[in-house]
């Protein structure tokens, strides 16, 4: 968010009966996510996800936005 400088972003909780999943969208200035590298927040955030069993994605496209996906189990 910081450094997306986005018009709109959206986030969304998710229960189901395996799982919980957060997810946030932006419309900002996306990356390369293959060329950039993780920054300490993303790093803290998965190492703390995978620790719980869980899942973190993240999808973005230069000058499009990113959508990031944490899954939780149960």
């Amino acid at each position: 968010l910081k450094h997306a400088k986005p018009s709109t972003l959206i986030l969304e909780f998710y229960g189901y009966p395996n799982s919980f999943v957060f997810q946030y969208t932006d419309n900002g200035k996306g990356f390369d996510t293959k060329h950039t590298p993780k920054g300490f927040g993303f790093i803290t955030i998965e190492s703390r996800t995978l620790g719980m069993n869980g899942s973190f994605e993240i999808n973005s496209v230069s000058n499009e936005g990113s959508i990031i996906q944490i899954e939780i189990p149960r």
